[in-house]
This record gives structure tokens, C-alpha cells and sequence, in this order.
């Protein structure tokens, strides 16, 4: 029963940090007027990683969740969007997969900026639902994981709470975006930046798409 009451908290914070609706251009950039820093991971995860597959509709992407982490059933609970949700053992962590998408604006936005215009307009959006309440923590960066790319950003939350996301487009020009979350729900200590980092890393490392 605490469990199930734990869930049902949880969701409410997640649906807040979601991206649940269509997403809006504020402005338009030209990705070759900026240099962005690109930071090149090693393709091995720095944790043990689960068997267990998070997988698109499409089957266009696939990753897997730490070990020991386990799937949260959020199926009609939230946007249809969500493509699953995992989390730690102690609920101080959560990991969700989404699709990122926008009417007819996202190609052009992609062609125009790359990823890193795809992942503004997923800051923007969350900004935006939140009314102002999420920040960008630094800058957007490319994550270059051997042949795979993402672009990356960081951001925290009115409770204080950070979040990590990355953004990243399939061979079937599908868009997704991984983020890891901070959660405080049972009152336990939160794991570390070190730890955190190596976590968001780790699980970069297991997409393929």
C-alpha cells in the first residue's frame, strides 16, 4: 500500500515535468552562427545495466534501464507520448522515454538547427507548461556516444530538483528524448552528482536507433 502511494505522488510530479502537448517556436536560430560544445562519451556504460528493453512503438529505438530498476505501468495516466517510465529502488530517481513531437514545425526547426533546435523547443515547452517554473541549468551541448548523437541539456525544478534530458532522432526520423529525474518522495537522501552523471551516461550509452 506505501508503495502504491509512493506511485501515485510521484505521478503528479512527472506529469508536471512531461512534455504533454504540441510544442511552440519562440524564435528562430541558425545552428552554424553558434559554436555549441560537443563532448565525445565513452560507448561503455559505467554501471551494471538491466536486461530488461525499453522499446518505440516503431521499434526505431531501443535502450535499457539500470540493473535492479523496474518499469512504473503509467498507461492511460499520462500523454500517450510517454513511451515508459523506470525507477530506483528508494524513488529518488526516475527514468523516462518519450517522442518529441510538433505539428509541421519540428522538421523544419531540425533542418534549420539539428538537435540542438529540437531540444530548445523541449525546454521551451517545458517552460512554458510549468508557467515559468523550470530553469535551464548551463547550456545546450552534442553528446557524441560512437556513432550515435544527442544533444543535451540540464534543468532544475522550483523544488530544486534536476533533471537531465537528451534528445535524439531516429533513421525513421522519429524524434525522442531520454531524461533522468530527481524525485523526492520518500524522504531519502539523494544520490550524488557523480553518481547521478554516471547513471545519465550509463543509460546514453545503451540507446541504439
Amino acid at each position: 500500500m506505501l508503495k502504491q502511494i509512493h506511485i501515485l505522488v510521484f505521478l503528479s510530479i512527472f506529469t508536471i515535468l512531461l512534455i504533454n502537448s504540441c510544442i511552440i517556436v519562440k524564435e528562430e536560430r541558425k545552428a552554424e552562427q553558434e559554436t555549441l560544445p560537443e563532448l565525445i562519451l565513452s560507448p561503455k556504460p559505467h554501471i551494471a545495466m538491466s536486461d530488461e528493453l525499453v522499446r518505440s512503438k516503431d521499434g526505431d529505438m531501443i535502450a535499457n534501464i539500470p540493473m535492479d530498476w523496474f518499469f512504473v505501468d503509467v498507461e492511460e495516466k499520462v500523454s500517450s507520448d510517454v513511451i515508459c517510465f523506470a525507477t530506483n529502488s528508494d524513488f529518488t530517481l526516475g527514468i523516462t522515454f518519450s517522442n518529441v513531437r510538433a505539428a509541421t514545425t519540428i522538421d523544419e526547426v531540425y533542418k534549420n538547427e539539428g538537435l540542438i533546435g529540437i531540444a530548445r523547443l523541449s525546454f521551451d515547452n517545458r517552460q512554458k507548461k510549468s508557467a515559468g517554473a523550470v530553469k535551464l541549468v548551463g547550456d545546450y551541448n552534442i553528446l557524441q556516444i560512437g556513432a550515435f548523437t544527442f544533444a543535451h541539456y540540464d534543468f532544475i525544478n522550483s523544488n530544486g530538483l534536476k533533471a537531465s534530458s537528451a534528445i535524439f532522432k531516429s533513421e525513421d526520423n522519429n524524434y525522442y528524448e531520454f531524461s533522468l529525474l530527481q524525485m523526492n518522495i520518500t524522504g531519502k537522501m539523494l544520490p550524488d552528482q557523480l553518481e547521478t552523471q554516471r547513471i545519465f551516461e550509463s543509460v546514453l550509452t545503451t540507446i541504439q536507433y
